[in-house]
């Protein structure tokens, strides 16, 4: 069927445009009536509750395949009578979601009777591919084989996957079936990989797709919505083939299995490579970002942590010890993706694959929880801190110079250069310091844009770092001078970086910073006489000091000393 995009079009004056204001609110989309009628059907059979043991599995499948086959024809009428594509859509992901329902009805006659099983499971899979082709047909809907065959591939991994399970369990080979239930997720993202050349080919895979809906939401739906489908898929698998729960089904619903987050992770990679080929195709904004944002999503969901059950801990341990703790193998995973779409030419991928590199310095290939990254490792900090400034000193870019000089600092502490007994007991402080030169420095030295902003900034946070200092100088008894030296280090900086750059701001910021810092060296050198010698006059001291400034300060301000000191920093 044919669409044409002139004003004869069946969809730019649908039935429903005609319809009373109040009658469309009531009955309009989204109809909520088709999905309670499969809410209803479910809880009938007892899926809903997770107690498929009240109706034999052949029963179930039976209802909810009759039922399908029921809400087809439906869609099919409502399409070619009435127009209404809207409850079509509907009616389409809720047939979804009962293939879902018949593959979990039959998961227990699978263990307890194989070949019942069996044989309900090609029912079940023969109903999904009978339904879609009805549906398809019957509504004249354009699917080409490139979306067609993925989709079928994926409906019988769903169905037909199970079976690999089952000689596991006869033989008693219990150690397996937690590998066999993670190598479902893997199995479902190399088929979802089956779709990259129709997602290559962009709008022009499907065309004219005789329906209203518009690229990528169409078919980009239907594969959203299977995927959910496989995630729950997944869970389900962990839970019913569990060996602990061989013999007592309904404790499986307890969803106490090695199921994690991270079986999630396959998947979700594989719709982020689908997403980096539509953003690299089709260039549209949202989709970059989809396709940026996935590969970090895929390394939260990616660490195990150390709680959950016994059966959980166990196979995370044994998955280190094998292979490889999964945020390791994330990020290995996400970089290898971010460097394609960097090849490519995808925008911001590069930085993904910086971040990725970071992340391996910090990421071991037993972290399995954020508390074991205490202990960094200084090369791929230091490879990190290398890509980024070497092409943004060739590049002019200053926010890749000033990002590249953070990974060279994180790469200095990594190595320890920071724990010297020097200065080991103002770390923290140091890191602060050193952070805040990185950025004057960048921005006092390079030229465009957002150079002026890092080095404003820059000079800002040095007068608090100042007070942080002055507040929290830990190292006043290993090096009395040290805190001194800081303050007189953060006063020069920003104003040395004023003048060279010629940035009114940062010179009018590097002289409150001076006189920030001359006030808080007089502080610590203060409280270094205190300390040394019990000195009970310090307090004294200090506002003696503190008036003999203010009298200075006032005949400078009757000299007019205020003006000039404005007219050689400011202006």
């Amino acid at each position: 069927m044919s669409i044409s995009l002139s004003s004869e079009s069946p969809f730019d004056h649908t039935p429903e445009e005609s319809r009373p204001r109040l009658l469309r609110r009531l009955v309009g989309p989204p109809n909520p009536f088709y999905l309670l009628s499969a809410a209803f059907i479910l809880h009938s059979t007892g899926l809903g509750i997770g107690e498929a043991g009240e109706l034999p599995a052949t029963v179930i499948v039976g209802i909810v395949g009759g039922y399908v086959l029921l809400l087809s024809a439906i869609a099919f009428g409502i399409v070619r009578l009435w127009n209404v594509w809207d409850d079509a859509r509907s009616i389409l992901l809720i047939v979804m979601l009962l293939f879902l329902e018949m593959a979990l009805a039959v998961d227990r006659p699978l263990v307890e009777q194989t070949s019942l099983g069996i044989g309900l499971l090609l029912v079940g899979l023969t109903i999904t591919i009978l339904a879609t082709e009805i549906i398809l047909h019957g509504l004249r809907m354009r699917l080409p084989f490139a979306f067609r065959g993925p989709m079928y591939l994926l409906w019988s991994l769903l169905f037909l996957y199970p079976l690999v399970m089952l000689t596991p369990l006869a033989n008693r080979e219990y150690g397996l079936l937690p590998w066999l239930s993670l190598g479902f997720p893997i199995a479902c993202g190399g088929g979802l990989l089956t779709l990259i050349p129709a997602v290559r080919q962009g709008q022009t895979s499907v065309g004219a797709s005789g329906t209203p809906w518009r690229w990528p939401w169409y078919p980009g739906t239907i594969f959203v919505f299977l995927g959910l489908c496989l995630l729950a898929r997944s869970a389900a698998i962990c839970v019913s083939f569990d060996p602990a729960f061989a013999l007592k089904f309904h404790e499986a619903w307890n969803f106490q299995s090695i199921w994690g987050p991270y079986f999630s992770v396959p998947i979700l990679l594989a719709f982020g490579v689908l997403l980096m080929e539509a953003a690299i195709v089709r260039g549209h904004g949202m989709t970059h970002l989809a396709a940026l944002l996935m590969p970090a999503l895929c390394i939260g969901l990616s660490i195990p942590g150390n709680t959950g059950n016994a059966a959980y801990r166990e196979f995370v341990a044994a998955l280190v010890e094998h292979v490889g703790s999964p945020l390791w193998l994330t990020v290995l995973a996400a970089g290898a993706l971010y460097a394609v779409g960097a090849v490519r030419g995808l925008p911001f991928a590069w930085r993904g694959v910086v971040v990725c590199v970071f992340l391996l310095g910090v990421v071991r290939p037993d972290t399995i929880d954020l508390r074991q990254i205490d202990e960094a490792q200084p090369w791929p900090l230091i490879l990190a801190a290398a890509v980024m400034v070497v092409p943004g000193v060739i590049t002019r870019r200053s926010h890749w110079v000033f990002e590249g000089s953070l990974y060279a600092i994180a790469a200095a502490w990594a190595y320890g250069l920071l724990d010297m007994p020097m200065i080991s007991d103002m770390q923290r402080e140091l890191l602060v310091i050193l952070t805040m030169t990185s950025a004057v420095v960048t921005g006092g030295l390079m030229r465009d844009r957002a150079a002026v902003w890092i080095r404003r900034l820059g000079s800002v946070a040095m007068i608090i770092g100042a007070g942080v200092i002055c507040i929290q100088a830990t190292a006043l008894h290993a090096v009395p001078w040290l805190p001194i030296a800081s303050l007189v280090y953060l006063a020069l900086l920003p104003l040395l970086m004023g003048v060279w750059s010629r940035d009114t701001f940062v010179r009018g910021v590097g002289l409150v910073n001076v006189v920030a810092c001359y006030l808080g060296s007089l502080l610590q050198a203060s409280v270094l006489l205190r300390d040394w010698y019990t000195w009970a006059g310090w307090r004294s001291f200090l506002w003696g000091l503190a008036t003999l400034h203010v009298a200075v300060i006032a005949s400078a301000l009757k000299g007019g000393v205020h003006r000039r000191l404005f007219n050689t920093f400011v202006q």
